[in-house]
């Protein structure tokens, strides 16, 4: 989305092996301004045709220094964005109404991620991301993997992936690992039967040196998508 848009997540699911790619960008919303800021949302993209595994949302953030809300465009690099293409005048004009109702930008990254677990989108809306610095990328990948195989009961139609940060983001952390659920309880259920789980011991034990660097929520208000 030209220069809204200034930074990349790249975002797979388990299932499919073709990698999607996904842009996103922090801001920080005044103090009373949110509706408003997804109200200029819908509205500039109510209509909006998407190209295959294309499309984007806006989420509300919390406990992530200052960052508030975030915008994120998805799709193959290879055909990308929206088949509806927006005008000069309209971009400066949304740009614009969103720019009354935020501070500077914050906090952008660009990102590769390693997976997601297919699951129910409108049924779990609600993300914990842990951003962590992992020292051995390649044996916690390794761990990571199986953990989330051997506990498919436990995640049911909740989407969990891994991604790695190839630059910005939280300071010190190179990975994030991102688990969705109906809302903060659901996450705080999950995280506890992950923990309480047979394999989660052999995960610690195998997955090298992690330092956990910042934990964070999403809450996604708003999704257009193909």
């Amino acid at each position: 989305m030209k220069k809204l848009f200034i930074s990349i997540i790249f975002i797979t699911t388990f299932s499919v092996s073709a990698q999607t790619s996904a842009r996103f960008y922090n801001m920080n919303v005044k103090s009373g301004h949110a509706e408003s800021v997804l109200n200029i949302f819908n509205d500039f993209n109510e209509g909006a045709k998407w190209k295959p595994g294309s499309g984007v949302m806006l989420q509300r953030v919390m406990f992530k220094n200052d960052v508030t809300h975030r915008i994120i465009t998805w799709g193959d690099p290879e055909n990308w964005g929206s088949t509806t293409q927006k005008t000069s005048a309209e971009w400066r004009a949304y740009l614009e109404k969103m720019n009354n109702h935020r501070d500077p930008s914050v906090d952008s990254a660009i990102v590769t991620s390693y997976g997601f677990t297919d699951g129910d989108i409108e049924g779990n809306p609600t993300a914990k991301v842990f951003d962590i610095h992992i020292h051995e990328p390649a044996k916690f990948k390794a761990a990571f993997d199986i953990l989330v195989k051997q506990n498919q009961s436990i995640i049911g139609n909740r989407r969990m992936g891994l991604i790695q940060y190839d630059a910005g983001g939280t300071p010190g952390a190179t990975h994030g690992i991102v688990v969705y659920g109906k809302n903060i309880n659901d996450l705080v259920i999950i995280e506890r039967r992950f923990r309480d789980s047979e394999g989660f011991s052999d995960y610690l034990k195998n997955r090298g040196k992690v330092e956990y660097k910042l934990n964070y929520i999403v809450n996604t208000l708003s999704r257009s998508s193909n």
